[in-house]
């Protein structure tokens, strides 16, 4: 398993028979091999985690097996054919399964199958959760404790409940890889819902995301206190392989 931070919260991962492709919207892409399937995802309709370039990208619409799992958001927002007149042909759009929050979707791949369950976000969209080639992942979209300054104690405390309810329907699992936001546009808070995630969900390998090009959120997370239980856990690289 190759898995490849390619910019903000988009992931690239490479497995025996199949890849995946998580909330792209810019950024490098690594070569995909054409004779293996191709699985892009994106989270919700948020244009850092969705863009009509998944379809129109030349090394991505070239590639001769890609299925599209897209929230459900993006097509209350996008009918078919506003799709059609952002260059995506009839069969990428035939290619595509719109999953909600709380809903698990399976797909055959030449392993066997690749199964999708989300999990619904406390922004918008969804959070995913994959079984592929005996590897557990979860990619958090915009599922997080978001927290800003200025909210309500109401507000606060809602975010908090929607939040822990929703991580809490992952107790008992291992993940082999968790993609996490950690942005620090939440001032002080940046660090709640990674560390509530990390604390509360055995997690093998964790992703910090969603943070643009302000990496230096990463080294203020490993310097907090808090992190110490699970600091080796927390991967510092672009690129690693499992």
């Amino acid at each position: 398993m190759k898995v490849i931070h390619v910019y903000h919260s988009g992931f690239y991962m490479e497995f025996a028979q199949c890849a995946l492709l998580f909330d792209y919207y810019q950024g490098a892409l690594p070569s995909v091999p054409a004779d293996k399937p191709l699985y892009v995802f994106a989270s919700h309709v948020h244009q850092d985690h969705f863009s009509f370039s998944i379809f129109t990208k030349e090394e991505l619409r070239a590639h001769p097996q890609v299925t599209y799992i897209l929230s459900n958001d993006i097509k209350r927002k996008y009918n078919r054919n506003f799709f059609l007149r952002q260059g995506v042909t009839e069969t990428q759009y035939d290619r595509i399964t719109f999953i909600k929050a709380d809903e698990t979707v399976c797909k055959d791949c030449d392993s066997g199958s690749i199964r999708i369950q989300t999990l619904k976000s406390t922004d918008a969209g969804a959070a995913f959760i994959v079984d592929v080639e005996g590897r557990h992942i979860y990619h958090a979209g915009d599922l997080n404790w978001w927290s800003w300054e200025g909210e309500t104690k109401e507000d606060e405390r809602r975010m908090e409940q929607d939040y822990k309810r929703e991580i809490a329907k992952l107790s008992g699992q291992v993940f082999d890889i968790a993609c996490l936001p950690l942005d620090s546009r939440q001032g002080e808070r940046f660090a709640l819902g990674f560390d509530w995630f990390m604390r509360h969900v055995e997690t093998e390998h964790a992703y910090p995301m969603h943070y643009w090009d302000e990496n230096k959120v990463v080294s203020k997370l490993l310097s907090l206190p808090c992190s110490e239980p699970y600091r080796d856990k927390v991967v510092k690289k672009d690129e690693i392989v499992l």
